[in-house]
């Protein structure tokens, strides 16, 4: 994945800071204020698990938010989706994806409706495969592009 910072100055590394934030939201926080005091209450052990060595200092609030904000999320998706295709399992000798679509509850603004978006869920791991937004209510299994459901795509 590319790093969107520029070179000067960047005092810590992508895959530190992605782990950081991807092991916050693991953990329940739910901003990215919270997932930065979620990492200063991780132990040594825990933080060297994730890239970062004794003394190092950690990255801030602030740092987390910039990187997450610039980095490109087709880019993010695509290697996420790339990762979960290689995770899927299988149920009596058969690899079982259910797709189904959900309205986002709570997402419609004035001009706009409620997303609706169409997943595909590995049933042997729980793995969402690949999510893509719809026209609301279609059938439009087809436009799970570029999964491993469609590696044509």
């Amino acid at each position: 994945m590319a790093d969107p910072r520029d070179r000067r100055g960047v005092r810590h590394d992508l895959p530190t800071v992605l782990s950081l934030a991807i092991t916050g939201v693991l953990a329940g926080c739910r901003s990215l204020t919270v997932i930065w005091e979620h990492t200063t209450d991780l132990t040594a052990a825990d933080l060297r698990s994730l890239g970062v060595e004794a003394g190092q200092a950690l990255p801030s609030e602030s740092t987390i938010r910039r990187v997450l904000q610039d980095l490109d999320p087709a880019d993010v998706d695509a290697h996420l989706r790339s990762w979960l295709c290689t995770r899927t399992g299988t149920i009596n000798g058969r690899t079982v994806i259910a797709v189904d679509g959900k309205t986002m509850r709570g997402a419609r603004t004035s001009e706009d409706p409620a997303p609706h978006l169409l997943a595909a869920l590995d049933h042997a791991t729980g793995a969402v495969l690949t999510q893509e937004r719809v026209a609301s209510k279609s059938n439009q299994r087809s436009r799970l592009s570029g999964s491993c459901l469609n590696p044509q795509a």
